[in-house]
């Protein structure tokens, strides 16, 4: 039995790793979706890439960094508001928090209302997960 592509969706504020998160999911080595070292934003518009994560078909979606002081926060979750809802094989949603600055804001609180807009009456939030990025820099501090 061949497993049906499913779309995952992963978003979070600017230079939290979605991008490098999307491509080692996948398994691209950062060929697929553009990747910084730096805390500064890569991606510009929302963009959807086939892959396959274990044995599984998946079609991983990358979102602007909300928060980004030279862009407009609006302006980007209407154009991924637009490209997810013409997206039927969305399954999840991949949230990436920056370990230094674990606390929710209103940039996240306005994204989960506008998933819940566009998802009305399913239960979306039973399938988010929360990766936990930039722990590199947790541990070399511990070790320290």
């Amino acid at each position: 039995m061949v497993n049906p592509r499913i779309g995952l969706v992963a978003f979070g504020e600017v230079g939290t790793g979605k991008s490098t998160l999307c491509n080692t999911l996948i398994g691209s080595n950062g060929s697929e979706f553009k990747e910084s070292e730096r805390t500064e934003a890569q991606t510009f518009e929302t963009i959807g890439k086939d892959g396959t994560f274990g044995a599984q078909q998946t079609f991983l979606i990358d979102t602007p960094g909300l928060g980004d002081a030279e862009r407009n926060d609006a302006a980007h979750l209407v154009q991924m508001a637009r490209y997810i809802k013409e997206n039927e094989l969305i399954r999840g949603f991949i949230m990436t928090i920056n370990v230094h600055c674990p606390r929710l804001g209103d940039r996240e609180r306005r994204l989960f209302e506008l998933i819940s807009s566009m998802f009305p009456g399913a239960p979306w939030f039973k399938h988010i997960a929360v990766v936990w990025t930039r722990c590199y820099s947790v541990m070399a501090t511990q070790v320290e």
